[in-house]
């Protein structure tokens, strides 16, 4: 296994609705990790649809232009760090939260949400079922547990992750970013990752030229 292996966090905010500024948003981000010569690029929850969706994330034709968008980010940035990004996720009549890692041009792994918030402003419970308790998923030969914001807060979801020393579990920030009065704060960078592995540098990204 490499000694370093390089995260760029985008710490971005993204925008309920809008597919395909969220998709650029995510673009100009990879471009900026690429040039950092990152092996990953973290976006928040939901990214792509940006957060809370509510009842947008119930049509069934956002669900798919989302999973269309998700597809054309694998699609463009294959050449170059990989991607971990927070979408909807349709299978079997259901509707996951989730967490897709996209790869070579592919989406390789999704990671569905398991602890589902119901209150105050989040009613997840309404809005999705709750995934499987999934293990890590892998980029190169690193290995990585990516818990969904409120998965990171329960014991089942961080033992699956860890149970290899050599794991990395990076934890993505949530979907809420703070507003103007800093109800929601953003994640630090140094606290949005728990390392194990020999060396990880982290690279926060926090401002793009279309949100200048």
């Amino acid at each position: 296994m490499s000694d370093e292996f390089k995260i760029s966090l985008a710490q971005l905010n993204a925008t309920v609705g809008d597919l395909s500024g969220n998709t650029q948003k995510v673009m100009e981000a990879w471009e900026i990790a690429r040039d950092q010569r990152s092996d990953l690029i973290a976006f928040p929850e939901m990214f792509i649809t940006g957060y809370n969706p509510q009842d947008l994330i119930l049509k069934t034709a956002f669900q798919k232009a989302a999973t269309s968008s998700i597809d054309q980010i694998a699609k463009a940035c294959a050449q170059g760090p990989a991607i971990a990004i927070g979408g909807p996720f349709y299978d079997d009549n259901k509707l996951y939260n989730s967490y897709y890692i996209l790869a070579d041009g592919k989406i390789q792994a999704v990671i569905k949400k398991h602890h589902l918030p119901n209150e105050e402003v989040f009613d997840e419970v309404r809005l999705f079922s709750s995934g499987n308790v999934d293990g890590p998923f892998q980029i190169g030969k690193m290995r990585i547990g990516s818990p969904i914001c409120e998965d990171a807060w329960h014991t089942d979801l961080l033992s699956r992750t860890q149970r290899d020393p050599k794991n990395m579990t990076a934890i993505q920030a949530s979907g809420m970013t703070s507003d103007e009065n800093g109800k929601y704060p953003a994640s630090d960078p140094e606290k949005a990752i728990t390392i194990s592995a020999k060396k990880v540098t982290i690279e926060p990204i926090t401002r793009i030229a279309s949100s200048q």
